[in-house]
């Protein structure tokens, strides 16, 4: 297993060459898409983040892309936790 932290460097140079070396799924963790809960929760990522490096990897050719999503976060409630599946199942479809 290979795992790197990409971040908002994830840029277009940087994943591209990913397929060339037989990378053929990419995993994101999102954790949850409600930008209060990332924040409460310690995650220094935002949702636009994610966005941005989602679409990123679809434009480069990724067609397979797998959305981690975390549930029990602190905060979290059950419209939050709708909120963060209808998002990641819209992300992948």
């Amino acid at each position: 297993m290979c795992r790197s932290q990409a971040g908002t460097e994830a840029t277009r140079e940087k994943v591209g060459p990913a397929e060339k070396f037989g990378v053929n799924r990419i995993s994101i963790g999102a954790q949850s898409f409600d930008q209060e809960i990332l924040d409460i929760n310690g995650r220094r990522h935002t949702v636009d983040t994610f966005n941005t490096i989602y679409q990123r990897l679809r434009e480069t050719g990724f067609d397979n892309i797998n959305v981690d999503i975390l549930s029990g976060m602190l905060n979290e409630s059950e419209e939050t936790w709708n909120k963060t599946i209808k998002k990641a199942a819209a992300a992948c479809t």
